[in-house]
Order: C-alpha cells, then sequence, then structure tokens
C-alpha cells in the first residue's frame, strides 16, 4: 500500500509541476494574487498554452538529464531569475524582458545600474516554494531507464518541435492564434506593455522569440550587383576646394522636450540654455527609431546612415553586420577624408558589446567608462554630460588632423527616481522632476561647451540629438499628463536636433523638414562639399523625395526598396553599393 502511495505522489508531483511553476513565475513578477487569478480566469487559453511549453521544455531537459529533480531544479530556477529579472527591469524602466535583453551585456553588473534592487516578500515566498518543490522531488525522484544515446536523440526531437512550433512564422501563427496570444507586431513600448499583460511572461518571452527570428531581414528579391546598381543615383557634383571642419556628433541620451506635447506644466526653466542655443543656431526636427530604450537603433543610424526600419527594426542592429561591412560607416568615411576619428561613451564598454565591435567602425580612437573614471565628475549615477564636452575638447586640442567625434552620452539614462535618504520617491511628479534636473544641466553644460566653441581657433560643425524620449516606472503614470497612451504615440519619436557650427554656415536651406534620424549624416557631409559616392549622393537625393522612413509614423508595411536594397547590401549583403 505504501509502494503505491509513494508511486501515486510521484505522479501528481510530477504532473502537476508545469501548473506550479508557471503560477509561481507569474506572480513572482506580478506581486499580486488578484491579478495572478484574474490571468488565469480570463486569459486561460494563454495560462494553457504556458502550461502546455513549460512541459514540453521539462521533458527536453528530463531525456537529457536522466534524474527528474535535475530538471526540475533546472527549469524552476531559470525561470525564477527571469520572473525576477522581469520584475526589476519593468518597476525601474517601464519596459518588459525579452530574451535580446538578455545578450546585451557581458557584464551583469552593467544592468544591476539600471535597477533599485530592491527584495520583496513575494519575491522570497516564491523562492521558498520552488526549493521547496526541488526537495519534493528529490523525495520523489526517478531515473529515466534509457541509454544516453536514446535520451540525446529524443532531446533533440523535443528542441526540434519546439523550434519549429516557434520560430517559423507559419507555426508559430497559428499556434499562437489558437491559444489566443496577441501576436502583433509593433516596436510602441505602450503596445507592447499591453501585449505582455494579455500573454503574461512566459507566453510573451515565446512570442517576442518568435518575431526576433521570423522578422529577420530577408534578402531582396533578385539581389544582384545589377539590382543595386539599378538603385544608385549619379554621383553629385563637388568642388575640390571643400572644407574640413571638425565634425561633433552629440547624441544625448533620452534627450527631449517635454513641451512639445500638450500639458499644464510650465517647463520652460529646464529648457532656458536650450533655448538660448537655438536661437544661434539651427534647429530641426527628425525621427528617431525608438522611444524608451534601445539606444543602439538610433545610434546605428547615425553612425551608418542607414535606416534600421529596413532591418525591420531590431533590438540591437550592429549585431546583424558582417565582418566585411563593419566599415560601410560614417567614421571610415571621415577617416578616409584624413579625419582623426574618435568614439566617447561614459559608459561599460562591455555593454551592446560596443568595446568588441565599434573598432571596426573606423574609430581611431574609444573611450568608455573605465578610461574616463579618473577625469570625470557625476549627475547623480552617471558620469555627466559636462565632462564628455571636456573629453572632447580635449581631443579637439591634441588631434594633429581634424576631428571626427561621436559621443553617446550616459547622464540622463533610467532610473529617474532619487535616493531614499535624499528625497520623497511616492510623489509621481518626482520622477519627471528627476529627468528635468538632467535635462537641464545638459542644457546647460552643453551652451557652456558651444561658447568655447565659439572661441576654438578652428572650424567646428556639431550635432546635437536626443536618442530617444525616456520611460518611466509604470507607477508614476507620467505620460497620461501629457495626454500620451498606446494610440498617441507619433510625437514621441520627433526629436529636435541642433545643427551649430562656428563659421557662419547657414543652415536654413533645410526650411525645417522633418527627416529622419539617419539622414543627418548627409546633412552634414552635404554640407561640407566633400567628395561623394554613388552611394551618399543616393541618400542626398532620396532626403528629398523620402524624408521620412520610419514605422512609427507610417504603416508598417509601407516599404521602400531603395533604402531596403541598399540597407541589406551594406549590412548583410555583398556591399554592391561601394564598388
Amino acid at each position: 500500500m505504501k509502494l503505491k502511495d509513494n508511486k501515486l505522489i510521484k505522479i501528481i508531483t510530477y504532473c502537476f509541476f508545469p501548473i506550479f511553476i508557471v503560477l509561481i513565475t507569474e506572480f513572482n513578477h506580478m506581486q499580486n494574487f488578484s491579478k495572478l487569478l484574474d490571468f488565469v480566469k480570463y486569459k486561460f487559453p494563454v495560462f494553457l498554452y504556458s502550461v502546455l511549453l513549460i512541459s514540453v521544455l521539462f521533458f527536453t531537459i528530463l531525456f537529457f538529464t536522466k534524474k527528474s529533480h535535475i530538471a526540475v531544479g533546472i527549469l524552476s530556477i531559470t525561470l525564477y531569475i527571469l520572473s525576477t529579472v522581469e520584475y526589476f527591469k519593468y518597476t525601474t524602466s517601464g519596459t518588459h524582458l525579452t530574451l535580446s535583453d538578455l545578450v546585451m551585456t557581458q557584464n551583469i553588473g552593467d544592468v544591476g545600474k539600471f535597477a533599485k534592487l530592491n527584495f520583496t516578500w513575494p519575491l522570497i515566498i516564491c523562492l521558498i516554494l520552488i526549493i521547496g518543490y526541488i526537495i519534493l522531488c528529490k523525495q520523489y525522484t526517478f531515473n529515466l531507464p534509457y541509454t544516453f544515446k536514446r535520451r540525446f536523440a529524443t532531446s533533440s526531437v523535443c528542441i526540434f518541435i519546439l523550434l519549429l512550433g516557434i520560430l517559423l512564422p507559419k507555426p508559430s501563427t497559428n499556434i499562437y492564434a489558437a491559444f489566443n496570444l496577441d501576436n502583433e507586431t509593433s516596436t510602441n513600448i505602450f503596445a507592447i506593455n499591453e501585449s505582455f499583460d494579455s500573454n503574461g511572461l512566459i507566453g510573451f518571452l515565446s512570442q517576442t522569440t518568435s518575431k526576433e527570428f521570423t522578422s529577420k531581414v530577408r534578402k531582396p528579391e533578385n539581389y544582384s550587383e545589377d539590382l543595386v546598381n539599378s538603385t544608385l543615383s549619379e554621383t553629385n557634383m563637388t568642388s575640390d576646394n571643400y572644407k574640413k571642419p571638425n565634425v561633433i556628433f552629440i547624441m544625448s541620451e533620452s534627450f527631449g522636450d517635454f513641451r512639445t506635447f500638450e500639458s499644464s506644466f510650465d517647463l520652460s526653466y529646464y529648457y532656458e540654455s536650450f533655448d538660448q542655443i537655438a536661437k544661434e543656431s539651427f534647429v530641426g526636427n527628425c525621427i528617431v527609431p525608438t522611444f524608451g530604450g534601445y539606444t543602439p537603433r538610433t545610434e546605428f543610424e547615425l553612425l551608418f546612415g542607414l535606416p534600421v526600419h529596413s532591418l525591420n527594426t531590431p533590438s540591437i542592429p550592429h549585431n546583424l553586420l558582417t565582418d566585411s561591412n563593419l566599415s560601410n560607416s560614417v567614421p571610415s568615411y571621415f577617416k578616409s577624408l584624413g579625419y582623426t576619428t574618435t568614439y566617447i561613451h561614459p559608459f561599460s564598454g562591455s555593454f551592446y558589446s560596443r568595446n568588441s565591435i565599434y573598432g571596426g567602425y573606423g574609430f581611431d580612437n574609444l573611450f568608455f567608462e573605465e578610461d574616463m573614471e579618473n577625469e570625470s565628475t557625476r549627475f547623480k549615477r552617471y558620469i555627466d554630460d559636462y565632462s564628455v564636452f571636456e573629453k572632447i575638447k580635449k581631443q579637439l586640442k591634441q588631434d594633429n588632423s581634424p576631428s571626427y567625434i561621436f559621443t553617446t552620452t550616459m547622464q540622463n539614462h533610467q532610473p529617474y527616481y532619487y535616493d531614499e535618504e535624499t528625497a520623497d520617491i511616492t510623489t509621481n511628479t518626482n520622477e519627471l522632476e528627476y529627468y528635468l534636473e538632467g535635462v537641464k544641466k545638459s542644457s546647460d553644460d552643453l551652451k557652456q561647451f558651444l561658447e568655447w566653441l565659439n572661441d576654438f581657433d578652428e572650424d567646428v560643425i556639431l550635432v546635437f540629438v536626443g536618442d530617444h524620449f525616456p520611460f518611466f516606472t509604470p507607477t508614476s503614470d507620467i505620460y497620461s499628463h501629457f495626454g500620451i497612451n498606446s494610440s498617441t504615440t507619433e510625437n514621441l519619436y520627433n526629436q529636435k536636433y541642433i545643427l551649430y557650427n562656428n563659421y557662419n554656415k547657414d543652415f536654413s536651406y533645410l526650411n525645417n523638414q522633418t527627416i529622419s534620424t539617419f539622414y543627418l549624416p548627409y546633412v552634414v557631409i552635404d554640407s561640407l562639399g566633400t567628395p561623394l559616392d554613388n552611394f551618399s549622393s543616393t541618400m542626398i537625393n532620396h532626403m528629398e523625395t523620402t524624408p521620412i522612413y520610419s514605422p512609427n509614423i507610417q504603416n508598417i508595411n509601407d516599404r521602400d526598396t531603395i533604402l531596403d536594397v541598399l540597407t541589406y547590401d551594406r549590412v548583410e549583403g555583398e556591399n554592391y553599393s561601394k564598388r
């Protein structure tokens, strides 16, 4: 009788495990029992999908490890870690975890700098329950009586079926439809957050992973050298007597002008210096490819002069570059003209693998946080913009040839909350105030830097643009005060940019036309009159006819053949446009 009881307990323990771990995983990040019950009740097909997916994963691991309690332990701890990371990411930034987030850094400590690590009772209780369940499974463990060869083959079949169902477009679409998962494609954070609420963590990770793979860039139809050449314009005429001023691009972390949105707030105090700069420079509008995060999208457009929309807006576009195409960059262009090229980013070089990839872009110098620590000051958490501008000054004075300097600042990166000992963090407006204090300091320091450039004895042209508007924690609900929700996000991709120079170059011919960010390098190149190839000429000419190419402003299915073909060619293709 006891043997039968043990067998029954064993069956119940392992059959219930997928349900148990799905409930724990979802509760761990929700931190709310009522929300969990509503999810199971109103999203039961999604819950069932999560249970079935976890069941397949469990058997996959079981056939590989042989021991049942080890399979339970591996899957349980993995899901607990993912749901804990999701909890911290969402409460800190207002955005949800995707598997692509896990490859953005080689150093987990970098990510920890963005999060407020506050271990709550639900996190602790869930961990205790998981440990308890693993111990229970150890008590009633069993070993699969198969050879390793047979187990490995079975595990491989499970993995193959799993990948087939998730990664192929048609099967994944049909499966998600059958279980009522939200499978819409969007780069809108508000819409993505709504999708997460509908799908839960496990369903969301599955669905976003499917999208990552099914939206891979495909080779254009009839891709060939002839096709690429047919998209290229004739080379624009330029003078041999062109200027070679120092060229500076400042991509300012999360800098945005909140006065462009309707609200009852008077924010003029924070933008006083910015407005003074605008009176003495050209101010235009550009459409950036991201909102609330994923800085590499905007950075890629400025460094390569190519639209990430043509790459289906991946989280980290530079990961798609082939080794032979790394040099198809704006820095390489200026280097070919005799410029000394420098990249400055006052954060960890390992973040987004910049220190191992960006050297291939044609930069002579790379400076990261580890290179600037001893000569920098901080504003709240991060190295401030003042230190970045001082680094630029030093480089300008040090270079023996004209300088091309690209900097990605860090000062105004999230999170936007004070330390508990210095401020009351319960007020909703504090996050906005915290952010705007950084914007004011950036503007003040930029104004001071431009005043220094006015007296600098070399010609300089400078572009200043924010990479994206910030996103705030979900509890603050700041954007609702500006009338913004998932259906009114278009203005969040519209950024002001500043074109400054100290040699009286007139940019009024740009006529306040809104352009996509990837055109900004060509605005500078065209103004200098430097030698152009067919590709640069094509992009300059195309800006006149197609100034905006963005799924956030236009229909996501509206495609531009010329931009798509050229972007594929210079990122993953044969580089015909450079020959």
